[in-house]
């Protein structure tokens, strides 16, 4: 995909969460602004949210944006001590991201762990699952997978493995792969028993119900999030 200049954005659909300054929201649609120049095709939708994260020290202030573009979605999530350093942050992922898709290299750099936000800490009894997200049952390449994680902004990424024909986990900070043919057989309520037991950020099992790949995970709030195939 080659990168050509586009004249302008949409209008950002902008929404704010907890002590946001007055100004930020306009200071992220100004920085937001000169990113249709490094767009590879015309940007069809603009999501950014802004939000204080209560008691995350130094990276209270977290920016969470979305680009939707020729069917793909760019994100970015950061977090920093003040909005404008935040959405400076954003604007810098989103500009390279952008850069990646329009160059078609599928090796991004890794993120700076000092630019995540910080992860609420709930104990078991006060979790709830909160999100169910789903993913494209299209297989691909583990190649093509680690190119979508890291556009999407995602810490790990579950697809069907076009190779195998299997549903596949791929992390982002040590490059694992992980197969349904020896996740275990759960049913939810067990694989969230097993996240609360472990230390680890998600459980890759394989729903009893469905017989498909099934991924648990804590989100930042503290919650559960669910992914599973379509």
């Amino acid at each position: 995909m080659r990168t050509v200049a586009h004249s302008a954005l949409p209008e950002a659909e902008l929404s704010t969460a907890g002590a946001v300054p007055l100004g930020a929201d306009e200071y992220a649609r100004k920085r937001l602004a000169g990113l249709a120049r490094v767009a590879p095709a015309p940007v069809d939708r603009v999501r950014v949210r802004l939000s204080r994260a209560t008691g995350s020290g130094d990276r209270s202030a977290v920016v969470k944006a979305a680009l939707h573009i020729s069917g793909r979605v760019i994100r970015a999530h950061v977090a920093a001590p003040t909005f404008r350093e935040a959405v400076d942050r954003m604007r810098d992922v989103l500009h390279h991201r952008l850069s990646v898709l329009g160059s078609l290299r599928t090796d991004p750099p890794r993120r700076r762990a000092e630019h995540r936000p910080v992860r609420v800490h709930r104990a078991p009894a006060d979790r709830d699952l909160v999100r169910r997200k789903t993913y494209a049952p299209e297989p691909m390449s583990i190649t093509d997978a680690r190119t979508d994680m890291g556009l999407l902004d995602h810490d790990f990424y579950l697809f069907v493995d076009r190779e195998t024909g299997r549903d596949t986990v791929i992390t982002h900070d040590d490059h694992a792969v992980l197969d349904a043919a020896v996740a275990p057989v759960l049913p939810l309520v067990h694989a969230i028993e097993r996240l609360d037991l472990s230390n680890e950020p998600f459980v890759f099992f394989v729903d009893v119900d469905t017989g498909r790949g099934s991924l648990v995970y804590l989100r930042y709030d503290g919650h559960y999030g669910l992914i599973s195939p379509h």
